[in-house]
């Protein structure tokens, strides 16, 4: 479980470095042309690149997730986390100036009060619904994995977004990084995640919303909510994944369950115009459903580490932020197995976030026994 931990953060970093790469991969629209850079740069491919600064640098992903988990580590169990998470946050600003945080993030933080006490007066925006809430609650699921801890990683997740983004959209990213984060550590089959976000967590969110009349306030109605169900929902059935109303397959022991369905071809260019097609704006990944999504789908597409970069990390959208939180999930799920060396020895950042995940775990097993 300590590689698990440990993989999860790191990874995050490595996902983000490969996706970012000092912001010429995070900002390039063509999936094909980022695949012939790393051709050019490791004769084996993505396998053979050392991410290491200052060819790669980490985006303000790993940044900010590493700021919810130091935060989580200093006060997990106070009544002002919240406040902790957001002064950490305007802290780790400091260290976003050339890694591209996004200007709803800085816009709202500038907005904060010294001790960030005001955090709940951030109200709806409708254009509030970023993916950067999703990476940054992964960290999240590492301190509450168990089933027991639903509750509290969905207002975690939650309020850990309403400190920038005060969307739904928003909201539901930040709680499917933290969960499925927590489904990895605790083993539920990958391709039932999905369902368990529809069925368990949607209601549940939905009923945090309405007691903290988060969809109260005029233009901030359960409209953007369904979008991203219905936008989920499609996926799942697009893939032939469990889903609400659909009987779950597990197989046998004799019989493997179904494998997801994807069309032929589906190579980088068709990545490309599938990404595209679920975003808000062109650019896959960049709001919570999508980045979500494709993250999740190249999880579930890839059987080694290898692919899972072509699909999560070097695409022609937000390939920073979905590379990140793929490489989180990765972790969790697999630790370090078959990810080479070159990935991860000198990430950067990588011994702080080796060090905050030991934190982690070790925060995780108390409140587990304080649970009991």
């Amino acid at each position: 479980m300590e590689q698990r931990y440990e993989a999860s953060m790191v990874l995050t970093a490595v996902g983000d470095s490969l996706g970012y790469r000092r912001s010429v991969s995070g900002f390039c629209r063509s999936g094909p042309k980022i695949h012939a850079d790393i051709e050019k740069e490791s004769a084996s491919g993505v396998n053979g690149v050392v991410v290491a600064p200052p060819s790669w640098t980490l985006s303000d992903a790993t940044v900010m997730n590493l700021a919810t988990a130091e935060a989580l580590v200093q006060a997990h169990a106070s009544d002002d986390l919240t406040a902790v998470i957001a002064q950490h946050y305007v802290h780790a600003m400091k260290d976003t100036a050339e890694r591209s945080l996004g200007h709803t993030t800085t816009q709202s933080l500038r907005q904060l009060s010294r001790d960030c006490a005001n955090w709940r007066e951030h109200k709806y925006h409708p254009r509030e619904g970023g993916g950067n809430p999703a990476v940054r609650a992964t960290a999240i699921g590492l301190l509450l994995p168990c089933e027991q801890d639903t509750e509290r990683l969905i207002k975690t997740a939650v309020e850990s977004c309403w400190i920038t983004h005060h969307h739904p959209t928003a909201f539901l990213g930040a709680v499917t990084g933290a969960a499925f984060t927590a489904y990895a550590v605790r083993g539920l089959p990958v391709r039932e995640w999905g369902n368990e976000l529809l069925i368990t967590l949607v209601p549940a969110v939905q009923s945090l919303f309405e007691s903290e009349e988060l969809l109260a306030v005029e233009g901030n109605n359960t409209r953007e909510l369904h979008r991203f169900v219905e936008a989920w929902m499609s996926f799942l059935e697009e893939r032939d994944l469990p889903r609400p109303g659909v009987p779950i397959d597990r197989g046998t022991y004799l019989k493997a369950p179904p494998a997801p369905k994807y069309p032929e071809p589906f190579g980088v260019s068709e990545r490309d115009e599938y990404y595209k097609s679920l975003s808000y704006s062109g650019w896959g990944g960049a709001s919570g459903h999508d980045v979500t999504i494709i993250a999740y789908d190249s999880l579930l597409g890839s059987s080694q580490w290898e692919e899972l970069c072509s699909r999560a990390m070097l695409h022609g959208g937000d390939s920073a932020s979905t590379g990140a939180l793929a490489g989180a999930w990765y972790g969790a799920l697999h630790g370090y197995r078959g990810v080479p060396a070159c990935h991860y020895e000198n990430v950067e950042y990588g011994e702080r976030c080796a060090s905050t995940a030991a934190q982690l775990l070790r925060a995780a097993a108390r409140s587990a026994r304080s649970n009991n």
